[in-house]
């Protein structure tokens, strides 16, 4: 508030970083121990009949983009790749814009690119407070999750869990296949969009579960 006046610029940015520092440092051991036991299970989902590895993955993969735990660190844990690293990035492009969708009557639209130009994970603090706003998110990502085994969509254990930011997910699958520019609009955002728009209408207006206001970010 007041009380630093003028030396707050100073105070706060070694403040924060000791502050937050030490939250991490001491949460590190739980940390891990969780990244590695959900790295083991995303290694038996690797070997499931195609459709239904890609569901899973790219629902996981949803869930961990918005989590604590880093989904660019447990790809690389486990060196997921190939048709598996595809729908971990369909998943997480799956998230981000059915996230901006939902919040789009709520939220700036500077907030609401930022899910899919940035990361969803800004939504972080939304969903552990109310869980039910991922339904939208999951079902589109599951959705996505079957066109990444149909099309063939691939990518590298470098560039799973990060989706469209930055255009990784996108470029990986052109570096990895012969895939067309067409084919990269309709996989990495025309499916997730209107999957999204689906799926967020399904649960606010058809099946009433969810309100738009759950996804109202205070930035």
């Amino acid at each position: 508030g007041d009380k630093a006046k003028n030396y707050a610029v100073i105070i706060l940015p070694p403040l924060t970083l000791v502050i937050i520092g030490g939250i991490g440092r001491f949460t590190l051991p739980f940390f891990s121990g969780v990244t590695r036991l959900l790295g083991d299970g995303i290694k038996h989902l690797l070997t499931l009949q195609p459709i239904i590895l890609t569901i899973l993955i790219a629902m996981i993969f949803a869930c961990l983009v918005v989590s604590p735990v880093t989904s660019v660190g447990v790809a690389l844990a486990i060196n997921i790749d190939g048709i598996a690293s595809g729908a971990a990035n369909l998943g997480i492009c799956a998230c981000g814009f059915t996230l901006a969708i939902a919040g789009w009557a709520v939220n700036s639209k500077g907030v609401c690119f930022a899910h899919f130009i940035g990361s969803p994970k800004i939504s972080m603090a939304n969903i552990f407070a109310k869980p039910k706003i991922m339904l939208p998110v999951l079902c589109s990502a599951a959705v996505s999750g079957v066109f990444a085994a149909i099309l063939n969509i691939k990518g590298t254990a470098m560039s799973a869990g990060f989706g469209f930011s930055g255009l990784v997910g996108p470029l990986a699958h052109l570096a990895t296949t012969n895939g067309s520019a067409f084919e990269l609009l309709i996989v990495f955002a025309v499916i997730p969009i209107v999957s999204g728009f689906f799926f967020v209408k399904l649960f606010t207006k058809i099946v009433p579960i969810i309100k738009l206001e759950d996804y109202k970010l205070n930035l």
